[in-house]
């Protein structure tokens, strides 16, 4: 019987990359779609002789054929605008300008190097050949004179020898950042949208007095300190990593007013129900929603409502974005989301500050949370009489905690003089 043990030998393989590699990835799918744009050309030609067809069936007034047409239409504008991207290399531009820093010394790199090896192999073969030179010379001359003259010349190539074969004079030392740092650099700027500030910039940190590049960085002082000359200017780090310990104990903290943060808070509430959000919502999150209402094979748009995606997000347990339901409802749709004119939300910033000493006055003293934001803006709209808006900002469902904050809002209108009207 055999007893020998099979081990499970997994094979490594090594994910990491460089900046090279991935600039030509990037550059490979840039020149792909060069290759496709006679394919969308065609296929915009298709769709533009379709719309042709359906604007001679448009007078019938079939809820399809508009349907239909719409949506063509759409995809006639988004065919335009990548074919006009593509025609005048917007994606190349762009992305040449954000890498150019970082992929314009990759051949002066490969040059270097390999004239670098070239020198190594000439010296030694020059040395190699001198060498056997002089010891067939050597052995015709006398003893005497051979011996002083390989003394001098022993000392001489040895000299040469120690200037010529010095590891360190080909060693530069400069203020440039290691690969890995460059490399994260490189891939948040150039396909993450994030401008890192380039803190080793030789040009602009390049010694005024001496011109050489060879520095270092003071960051608890605030130094750049060029190693060649010895002169020093001012050095600001804008990354975390340039707070020290010395700068975070002396920060000093400034309190501000509550009602402030409530107002800033109000305002971004707002944005949210407008969509001018700065969240950039993952593909992923949209495309689930998607699939949750195709296996409820829902068609119509009408029924895509707050509490429907509210209710996918529960289910898929994405809770964190509730918030952005409006914005969600604007991306899956089509359709604009709520806007609100400045004339309008001027005056509920006025009516929101009005509240904020009343609500002091007749909040319960074990309660710390403000009312709720969309409760507050249910009764704004319906003092105003804007009973259009009411649909965005439903109340809430528990009927407890809605009595609680009926009773805040009727002392609230006791003291400004409002009309009350309850919603319980």
């Amino acid at each position: 019987m055999n007893n020998f043990r099979l081990s499970n030998k997994k094979i490594h393989q090594d994910s990491r990359s460089s900046i090279e590699n991935l600039h030509n990835e990037k550059m490979d799918n840039i020149f792909k779609k060069y290759e496709t744009l006679e394919k969308k050309k065609e296929k915009l030609k298709f769709f533009n002789d379709k719309l042709h067809v359906l604007n001679k069936q448009k007078n019938e007034n079939n809820l399809n054929t508009l349907n239909t047409i719409n949506i063509i239409t759409k995809d006639i504008i988004s065919l335009k605008k990548e074919i006009y991207e593509i025609e005048n290399d917007f994606e190349l531009i762009d992305y040449i300008d954000k890498a150019w820093e970082f992929i314009e010394n990759f051949k002066d790199n490969d040059y270097e190097s390999n004239s670098n090896n070239n020198q190594f192999t000439n010296k030694d073969k020059n040395e190699d050949k001198n060498e056997d030179k002089n010891e067939d010379k050597n052995e015709d001359k006398n003893e005497d004179k051979n011996e002083d003259k390989n003394e001098d010349k022993n000392e001489d190539k040895n000299e040469d020898k120690n200037e010529d074969t010095n590891i360190l004079k080909f060693i530069s030392k400069t203020g440039k950042t290691n690969k890995g740092e460059e490399y994260n650099r490189y891939y948040k700027k150039c396909f993450l949208n994030i401008n890192c500030p380039n803190i080793y910039d030789s040009s602009n940190n390049s010694c005024e007095n001496c011109r050489e590049n060879n520095y270092e960085i003071d960051s608890k002082n605030g130094l750049i300190i060029c190693t060649n000359c010895g002169s020093c200017k001012q050095h600001y780090d804008y990354t975390t990593n340039g707070m020290n310990y010395c700068d975070s104990v002396n920060v000093e903290t400034v309190s501000q007013p509550f009602s402030y943060q409530r107002k800033n808070h109000f305002r971004e509430w707002l944005n949210q129900l407008q969509g001018k959000e700065v969240t950039v919502i993952p593909d992923t999150v949209i495309n689930l929603i998607l699939l949750e209402i195709k296996k409820e094979r829902i068609t119509n748009s009408d029924y895509i409502t707050a509490d429907r995606i509210k209710k996918y997000l529960k289910k898929l347990k994405l809770n964190k974005y509730y918030e952005h339901i409006p914005n969600l409802i604007s991306k899956i749709t089509n359709k604009p989301p709520l806007t609100i004119t400045k004339d309008f939300e001027e005056v509920l910033l006025e009516l929101f500050d009005k509240i904020q000493e009343p609500f002091k006055k007749h909040c319960p003293k074990d309660r710390k949370n403000f009312l709720s934001y969309s409760y507050t803006l249910h009764k704004f709209c319906k003092f105003l009489g804007k009973d259009e808006y009411l649909i965005y900002f439903p109340l809430l469902k528990s009927r407890e905690k809605l009595f609680e904050q009926e009773k805040i809002w009727r002392g609230i209108c006791d003291d400004l003089k409002w009309k009350f009207v309850p919603s319980v």
